[in-house]
């Protein structure tokens, strides 16, 4: 369940950025770029059908709550990991001078996503991180919001 949640909510959000606002996923190998388009997506069509298939789960806003707090909680523990690879990564020059920036929260790195990328330059990254994680969640919580919602309209229909 936490990870239904998880995808229909954090991971659709990671699909509907890049497939709508793609500047930075695009490199010069075509091959590259097909599969990161296609990849993201399928973020997006398996986060509708996930929500789709758990819809008795979101009947009122309290059930959308417990619904999605599992999968905050997973996005915090890939947000975890995303960090500690990071620091390694750049720690080690595993990358070889190239930037790996999982999730896009690197100290070492600017954040360039959409509205993140001006935060990441006004404020500390001790304060970036959770204007970024609470960002995230409330986002996640917009999305399944705005999916109950489509479902409603289309049982009313």
């Amino acid at each position: 369940n936490a990870m239904m949640s998880y995808v229909s909510t954090f991971v659709m959000i990671a699909g509907l950025l890049v497939t709508f606002f793609p500047v930075d996923v695009f490199v010069e190998q075509i091959g590259i770029c097909i599969q990161t388009m296609v990849q993201h997506g399928f973020q997006i069509v398996l986060g509708v059908l996930i929500t789709v298939r758990n819809r008795e789960k979101l009947r009122d806003f309290r059930s959308i709550l417990k619904y999605l707090y599992p999968g905050i909680i997973v996005f915090a523990c890939m947000a975890s990991i995303a960090i500690g690879l990071n620091e390694l990564v750049y720690h080690t020059g595993i990358a070889n001078g190239e930037t790996f920036n999982m999730f896009f929260i690197s100290k070492h790195y600017p954040c360039t996503l959409v509205i993140l990328s001006s935060i990441y330059k006004m404020v500390p990254y001790a304060a970036f991180l959770p204007i970024y994680l609470l960002g995230f969640s409330l986002a996640a919580f917009v999305i399944i919001m705005a999916q109950a919602g489509v479902m409603k309209l289309v049982e009313i229909i």
